[in-house]
């Protein structure tokens, strides 16, 4: 930097960098929460409901995974070519799904703790907690599977410009 000019803290330009990070820091602390098995995820979410803090640890979790990658990529955010079109409309299709999650799993379960009891209808049922599961690793897998190929993809257009 140079004499003399001072570093404008509150631009636009540092809000924009700050909303860029934000999602990758809740991915982060949910997804050690939840890892470590934390006390927290049983607690109620206010005092006297039946929604869980987990859930909404697990629910930000999956929602800021497929977020955090599109906020953090400048070439999906503002993407150059169709292909890189195509993997931001994969990123906001998983962004969708993990916004939807908590509410799917809700209907799937009939509660929000997201106990399944095994009931012969299919809410709550065996059936239900198959989609549950699915759902979810659909949600964290096709995240993780488009962010590699998109790695893959963009590595090797990078290694093929160098001379």
């Amino acid at each position: 930097m140079r004499p003399g000019l001072k570093p404008n803290l509150t631009s636009g330009n540092m809000i924009r960098k700050t909303l860029r990070i934000l999602p990758l820091l809740i991915l982060i602390g949910s997804g050690i929460l939840l890892l470590e098995g934390s006390p927290l995820l049983g607690r109620p979410l206010v005092a006297g409901s039946e929604i869980p803090l987990g859930t909404l640890i697990a629910w930000l979790c999956l929602s800021t995974l497929p977020l955090s990658m599109v906020a953090g990529i400048r070439y999906i955010r503002k993407p150059i070519s169709a292909v890189y079109r195509f993997y931001k409309r994969a990123f906001s299709l998983f962004i969708l799904l993990g916004l939807a999650w908590g509410l799917f799993s809700n209907f799937l379960a009939g509660n929000w703790n997201f106990v399944f009891s095994g009931e012969e209808a299919f809410r709550g049922s065996e059936t239900a907690f198959t989609v549950f599961v699915a759902y979810t690793a659909f949600i964290v897998l096709g995240s993780l599977l488009t962010f590699i190929i998109f790695l893959i993809h963009h590595l090797s257009i990078t290694l093929k410009q160098k001379p």
